[in-house]
């Protein structure tokens, strides 16, 4: 579709300064000022999660960031190395929209808030992270990165090895996942929710597809804005049910 077409090209055009929220490269240490303390999760579960508070409010640019830090995996290396590449992830976004910022010196602050939410806290220690950023324009853009860990053998994993160790390696999963996401587009569709069509559409999953499993223990496939919808209709989520990928469900 033209429209997608067109936003996407604009949406481009504006991240091309952007960084990879996947960068590990060193960062310079917090202003003097900045708010950083940390607060205790409530959560019981196996993984302790508290939270690091970054807030700033300059000229330019408004912080308010919250940071996971988890505590209580078996492996405290692998503990470390999680840790270190939320934060270092989220930090270096939060130093490219500074500098941004103080280049284009904008009428109206830009904005930075970042949060994060434990979907599920188990065998498979499920985290997501929001990171909203506004720089000018009709809205700002939310970005959601998803970590999911094996919490037995300390380890992120893919969907694929998630399929693998839980429904076994022989499971044809993309197919089963695509035949119910385009079923659950459809009715969507009939209630009245918007969809791209043809290529600028579902195609099927990919490489790399961003998941996470829920406190039911379902596995949830997720798009991002502009995706495979227009910007109205948020972030779209898929409840893929556990009986259409194994009828012998079986834990790890």
């Amino acid at each position: 579709m033209k429209f997608k077409k067109i936003v996407l090209l604009a949406f481009a055009l504006s991240s091309l300064i952007s960084i990879s929220l996947y960068a590990d490269e060193d960062l310079p240490k917090d202003k003097p000022g900045t708010a950083v303390f940390v607060m205790s999760s409530e959560n019981n579960s196996s993984i302790k999660v508290t939270t690091e508070f970054i807030e700033e409010e300059t000229r330019y640019l408004n912080v308010d960031m919250k940071i996971p830090v988890m505590d209580n995996f078996n492996n405290k290396r692998f503990q470390r190395k999680l840790n270190k590449k939320i934060k270092n992830n989220q930090l270096n976004i939060k130093c490219q929209i500074e500098k941004e910022s103080k280049k284009i010196c904008p009428s109206y602050p830009y904005e930075l808030l970042t949060n994060y939410n434990v979907k599920s806290n188990g065998d498979i220690f499920s985290l997501g992270i929001s990171v909203y950023d506004y720089r000018g324009g009709a809205h700002g853009m939310t970005r959601n990165t998803y970590y999911n860990v094996d919490t037995r053998n300390s380890r992120l994993i893919s969907l694929e090895e998630y399929i693998s160790d839980y429904y076994g390696k022989d499971t044809e999963y993309k197919e089963i996942i695509n035949q119910e996401i385009n079923k659950q587009i459809k009715d969507r569709e009939e209630e009245g929710q918007v969809f791209f069509d043809d290529d600028d559409g579902f195609t099927g999953i990919k490489e790399g597809q961003a998941f996470y499993i829920n406190e039911d223990g379902q596995l949830v496939i997720v798009f991002g804005l502009y995706e495979i919808a227009p910007y109205a209709e948020g972030i779209i989520e898929f409840i893929i049910p556990n009986e259409l990928l194994s009828f012998d469900y079986k834990s790890l």
